[in-house]
């Protein structure tokens, strides 16, 4: 008996119980402990009692404390004996399957939390008696006894008479958890993780409308806690680096069994709670959680950055959340994953290739194979569609024209915000997804990088948005070059171009074309109207043989020009806290000095000049450096206003004409202006001077 009770002795000798230490589900409480009567049960005696059903009070117990019964989420019938007379603060509060409390005629106070969220609850007691009284105030459904049963009979007719009050059977998981994972190892890692243990009470069950024991959570969440044995200690490289963690089926199994937005709600609270002292508590939360929550863990370790705040722990604990966004399914999680570079490992976690990964579930919007996604407003139905400029198209069917968003107007109000909140989401990811996919189409352009022609086949002609990225780039198979269209593929000619089987296909480049090539190509774009993503055909090819070592000399760049322009082959390294800057480009040497200095700072303005500058290996990449450092310069003449540009201008394509136009009539630079005008003309006279041929 001492195993099941711990108590203390009152002044008159009686006992009071303190706590309850059993795991039953039906509980009577003993008159007599040992030879000493039991007169009163202390505050919180049986609170959090996840597997008590019911409970009966023997007639020697003359008080009971405050939250006694506080957050039992199981607990069902509990039986009052005569001479209680009062039933204090939050007695059973959070007992959210209470269905039955059988008061005595003695009782003459109960406190107005004493039921506080137990919406399924029936009061029994006298006709006429306070707790009747008390029951219609609160509009509790209220059972009348006229005759007082001996004590427990009442709670046997209960059972008998109403089938509500009957116990259901244990829900399944309850024994998969008592089969499938260790108890003290649970517990224990509950308890050194989350600060907040009775938040776990709140969570339902997918199938039932009742609340899950917490130690159901716990076999849901602990598997997944403790994966983080210790905080990761090298975080030098935090802002790639990734805690490498693995699925844990048992675990999803439970949580399948869990209602999700009370799940969710509940993870959300523990990390939260956790932040950056236990990131931990967000690997869970990056398991189960969905959109809103991948968002949330994002933002979080968006802040832990902040040295000066959190320290080395924010930057573990971003180590830490990073590799939970792993385990998540969303397509913020894989967006996410691409953007750090990591979808390789999102892939394999999965035992998934990343280019299938990539191509495909990243990629698909629920699009028809027309490229069509509807939306039945009721009112009429509007068709979203991928256009030119790889935005989202609304088509109204009904007034049969183009619309800028969804009308509004006699639409079916749930329709309505459904379409809206799904249209949002889709202009939201499809920009993400179509710059992902911009982005390795700009590193296959200066890398040569080549595929298959059946994975570009599959890649670019039967995913509805990524055949309209295709439909913008000029594809290059051995020394052949062609696009693709609505009506198939064809080539610069506008002939029909087939697929050669055993030649790998890429992204062209200007280099590796004829000028013929390279004419009908631009030709085509302007003609149709088309944008590119990046500018490919309208690449400046420079004579790298005969570039000069003072090609760039006497012409001050900004840092901005190199800082953070990694995808264009330039690296900035900072050391010595600013105090030196080494700026670098692929496959090319080059002698950079800085000519705006102050100790311990770089402003993003301060100028450096190419002193000398050598291509070591000639290629697309190399290429791609002179052509954008001859741009740096070009437009530092532009912005001085400089008429000696005229000299370069034939190295350069109608785009960065007509760019630098646009450049020098916003700046007033009224002499370089009139010296492109006259250039364009002379050259190009049939486009538009102020024509775009690029989406970036």
């Amino acid at each position: 008996m001492k195993k099941l009770w711990s108590y203390e002795t009152k002044k008159d000798g009686s006992l009071v119980i303190l706590k309850y230490k059993g795991d039953d589900t039906v509980v009577t409480i003993p008159e007599m402990i040992g030879k000493t009567a039991v007169t009163a049960i202390g505050n919180a005696a049986f609170s959090g009692c996840d597997s008590l059903r019911s409970v009966m009070i023997p007639k020697g117990i003359a008080s009971i404390g405050k939250r006694v019964f506080y957050q039992c989420p199981n607990l069902q019938i509990v039986e009052f004996p005569e001479g209680i007379v009062d039933i204090g603060s939050f007695v059973f509060g959070n007992c959210q399957s209470l269905r039955s409390v059988i008061l005595p005629e003695s009782i003459t106070a109960i406190d107005a939390s004493a039921f506080f969220r137990c919406d399924k609850l029936t009061i029994t007691a006298p006709e006429g008696s306070y707790a009747e009284t008390f029951a219609k105030e609160k509009g509790i459904p209220f059972l009348c006894r006229k005759d007082q049963k001996v004590q427990g009979e009442a709670v046997a007719d209960q059972i008998a008479e109403d089938n509500t009050l009957c116990f259901e059977e244990n829900h399944p998981i309850e024994a998969f958890c008592d089969a499938s994972f260790d108890k003290k190892t649970i517990e224990s890692v509950i308890k050194k993780a989350i600060l907040d243990p009775k938040v776990l009470h709140d969570v339902k069950y997918a199938d039932r409308d009742e609340y899950a024991p917490d130690y159901v959570v716990k076999c849901a969440i602990g598997p997944y806690i403790e994966q983080m044995v210790t905080r990761p200690k090298r975080i030098g490289e935090y802002r790639t680096d990734y805690l490498s963690l693995t699925f844990r089926e048992s675990a999803d199994k439970v949580a399948a069994a869990l209602e999700p937005d009370s799940f969710r709600e509940v993870l959300r609270k523990i990390a939260e709670a956790g932040d950056c002292r236990s990131p931990q508590c967000f690997i869970p939360l990056c398991r189960f959680g969905g959109i809103d929550e991948v968002n949330f863990a994002i933002s979080r370790m968006n802040e832990w950055k902040k040295w000066n705040v959190y320290s080395s722990s924010g930057r573990s604990s971003i180590i830490v959340v990073r590799g939970a966004v792993l385990l998540n399914e969303t397509r913020e999680a894989m967006l996410y994953a691409e953007k750090c570079k990591i979808l390789g490992a999102y892939a394999k976690m999965r035992d998934m290739d990343e280019d299938f990964l990539r191509d495909t579930k990243l990629s698909e919007f629920g699009l028809d194979e027309n490229g069509i996604k509807c939306f039945d407003l009721g009112s009429t139905v509007v068709e979203a569609s991928v256009g030119q400029d790889l935005s989202i198209v609304l088509y109204d069917t009904k007034s049969q024209k183009i619309v800028k968003s969804l009308p509004k107007r006699n639409a079916d109000p749930d329709r309505y915000e459904a379409a809206k909140a799904e249209l949002t989401d889709l202009k939201k990811n499809l920009k993400k997804v179509v710059k992902i996919r911009n982005e390795i189409l700009f590193d296959s352009f200066l890398s040569g990088k080549t595929q298959k022609p059946s994975v570009w086949f599959d890649s670019y002609t039967q995913n509805p948005v990524l055949r309209k990225v295709a439909e913008l780039i000029v594809w290059q198979q051995a020394k052949n070059t062609f696009i693709l269209t609505a009506e198939g593929l064809v080539d610069h000619t506008g002939a029909p171009y087939t697929l050669l089987v055993n030649k790998k296909i890429g992204v062209a480049h200007p280099m590796e074309m004829t000028e013929d090539e390279i004419v009908s190509w631009q030709n085509y774009f302007v003609s149709n109207g088309l944008k590119q993503p990046f500018e490919q055909i309208w690449e400046p090819v420079a004579d790298l043989n005969t570039v000069a070592s003072d090609r760039y000399k006497d012409c001050l760049i900004p840092f901005y020009r190199f800082k953070g322009q990694e995808k264009h082959g330039i690296t900035v390294t900072d050391r010595n806290f600013h105090n030196e800057i080494y700026i670098r480009f692929n496959h090319c040497s080059a002698e950079v000095n800085r000519i705006d200095w102050g100790m311990h700072e770089i402003d993003m303005n301060h100028r450096f000049e190419i002193t000398e500058f050598k291509i070591d290996y000639i290629c697309r990449a190399s290429n791609h450096i002179v052509a954008y450092l001859d741009r740096c310069t070009m437009i530092g003449r532009i912005l001085k206003d400089d008429i000696s540009i005229v000299q370069f201008l034939p190295q350069v394509t109608l785009a960065q004409i007509t760019e630098f136009i646009r450049m020098a009539n916003e700046n007033n630079c009224v002499n370089v202006t009139a010296v492109l005008l006259d250039y364009q003309q002379k050259n190009f006279s049939d486009v538009d001077p102020f024509a775009e041929f690029t989406l970036e």
